[in-house]
């Protein structure tokens, strides 16, 4: 809300496969991006793709990381 996006537009999950198969198959949901395992992600982008919507899955890491342009990039 901070930066100015609208309620309702990011939403953060956390769930087993049941909330996993109804957000993809939902159709009100128009986009999903999965963080997690492979064999989980796989599952992810082809069932949303399936059902039309947009997935960016990142797979084999479990924590995502942003870099900004002016972060220091010197190893600590």
């Amino acid at each position: 809300m901070e930066a100015g996006v609208p309620p309702g537009v990011l939403n953060i999950v956390h769930g087993g496969k049941t909330a996993v198969d109804t957000l993809c198959t939902h159709p009100d949901v128009r986009a999903v991006s999965f963080v997690g395992s492979t064999h989980v992600g796989h599952h992810v982008y082809n069932l949303a793709s399936t059902h039309e919507k947009r997935a960016q899955c990142m797979m084999g890491r479990q924590e995502p990381r942003v870099v900004l342009p002016d972060a220091s990039k010197g190893i600590r």
